[in-house]
């Protein structure tokens, strides 16, 4: 092969439809994500029947949720070094062997402080996967359809939610808390072999490594099942194709070098034309990613900021509600089975919740649905603190869990990661999460003392006023993404475009 004149990952990748490749990348990046979910949020109903067997209190069911989210901090902090590093595919493969062998060692230890300690292994590795896994997914979709296939990922990750408290109605009752360990423990095994077998490194990445050839490779897999080009949309200046373009890309899909004349061209079309999407990312020109300080650039600080609020809102006030929602049952003398019947129940509103946020993000856009969802999950949990039957609890709680998965799927899966450049994508989006997961280290002390001094209502008010906070950052300094290639999100935050205020670039598209 003859020296390489240029890849333009982005610009192909988002002129793809989806493929059976696509497919398959989803499902193993998803399915770590389930079991990485479904081993977080079996925490509140593990919580709950630790209390009622006497194995742990209140206090010391504090003791566990940070210990779980220490581990979730380091996990996203060590996902940001080695993602951008070594590559998204390391950091995933890794990630869930941990996580796996860790869970494992939770569902056998026989004492709470060996309980602690194998939490926090626990938690280095799923703070890694969730960050990976859409890092990953978000640079493989096409720009056009982007918002919808991540809020299908999520869609499936946060089946997770009741898949958990289903488990742990049919398992805890029967078999005790430790089992819930093993349900979540042995699958990420499973699935870390598959993805060392089958799961594909981001092209983008491999570029911006100067790692072009890896980078080819991996994008013929996913252009080899389409026997025709996908044509642009008009007045699409994301992905750069013209005839030369166009020629290029039909080079790769059949199976010809992009050594040639057609790729050559194409490579010099990208550094004549800089509205052609293929310029890749700052700093990445010449193979050498830009560093983390780049996060702190007038063109990204803005995002990094926006992206590190709505990550701490948006995990302190979620797992404020998981976390301790069955333990605030079982205080008010509710029965274990009822408590995870109701818990059941209420989780069910993930499922209508994160396809609620695969069908908005791409019609009304992430920023405005983002708001409006806010303040609506601040009036609904005020509502929930109040609510005294049955019938209430669960509507209520079922509606608010509904919201908050729009609003996880959106932001955690969709909004955070595509704001930042692929050079730093891995350390954005790990940075704000683990500002997020520190928050959630503090927060069961200040949810337990608010608790024992105002009673669940205290909590909810407290909520009240986050959303509320949330709601005008993402009106502020929020950035409207939907349908634009992530070089060209680039570009329009470089210029200091739409990121404040009305300009165009925060009008939909």
């Amino acid at each position: 092969m003859g020296q390489f004149s240029g890849t333009l990952a982005g610009a192909r990748l988002d002129r793809l439809p989806m493929t059976k490749r696509h497919y398959s990348v989803m499902f193993l990046l998803a399915g770590g994500g389930f079991f990485d979910g479904f081993d977080i949020y079996l925490a509140g109903s593990v919580l709950a029947a630790m209390v009622a067997t006497h194995f742990s209190t209140v206090g010391q069911n504090a003791q566990f949720i940070s210990a779980t989210f220490f581990g979730l901090l380091l996990g996203a902090l060590g996902a940001a070094a080695l993602g951008d590093r070594f590559g998204r595919r390391f950091t995933s493969r890794y990630s869930l062997l941990v996580y796996g062998l860790a869970t494992v060692a939770c569902a056998v230890v026989p004492s709470l402080q060996g309980l602690l300690a194998a939490r926090f292994v626990a938690g280095l590795g799923l703070g890694a996967v969730i960050v990976t896994s859409y890092g990953l997914w978000v640079e493989f979709v096409p720009k056009r359809s982007r918002g919808f296939w991540t809020g299908m990922m999520s869609f499936i990750i946060n089946l997770s939610q009741p898949a958990a408290a289903l488990a742990a109605l049919l398992l805890i009752p029967h078999y005790g808390w430790r089992s819930l360990f093993w349900i979540a423990g042995i699958p990420p095994l499973i699935i870390w072999l598959l993805q060392v077998l089958y799961l594909p490194e981001s092209p983008r990445w491999l570029e911006i490594k100067g790692r072009h050839h890896e980078a080819e490779a991996v994008l013929r897999q996913f252009e080899r099942g389409v026997e025709g080009l996908t044509p642009l949309a008009a007045g699409d200046a994301g992905a750069g194709v013209d005839g030369e373009a166009a020629a290029g890309a039909r080079a790769a899909v059949d199976g010809e070098t992009a050594d040639g004349p057609a790729g050559a061209a194409v490579a010099a079309r990208a550094a004549r034309d800089p509205a052609s999407g293929s310029e890749g990312t700052a700093g990445a020109a010449d193979g050498h990613p830009a560093r983390a300080v780049s996060l702190w650039s007038p063109g990204v600080r803005k995002i990094t900021v926006l992206s590190i609020i709505v990550s701490v809102l948006t995990l302190v006030t979620w797992y404020t509600f998981t976390a301790w929602i069955p333990t605030f049952f079982v205080q008010q003398g509710i029965s274990q089975v009822k408590t995870f019947t109701f818990s059941f129940v209420i989780m069910l509103g993930a499922i209508p919740g994160n396809a609620l946020a695969a069908w908005l993000s791409d019609r009304v856009g992430r920023k405005w649905t983002l708001a409006i969802i806010s303040i609506t999950l601040a009036v609904l949990g005020v509502l929930y603190g109040y609510s005294t039957t049955p019938a209430a609890i669960m509507t209520l709680g079922f509606l608010f869990v509904a919201g908050g998965n729009i609003l996880i799927a959106i932001i955690l899966a969709s909004y955070i990661p595509e704001m930042f450049p692929t050079s730093v994508r891995m350390a954005g989006s790990s940075l704000a999460n683990a500002f997020g997961r520190a928050g959630t280290i503090v927060s069961p002390y200040m949810i337990a003392y608010l608790f024992q001094q105002g009673g669940q209502y205290a909590v909810f008010w407290t909520s009240f006023a986050m959303y509320l906070v949330m709601a005008a950052c993402i009106l502020w300094l929020g950035l409207e993404t939907k349908k634009k290639s992530l070089e060209e999100i680039e570009r329009e935050e470089r210029a200091g475009v739409g990121v404040v205020g009305t300009g165009s670039a925060a009008t939909e598209v």
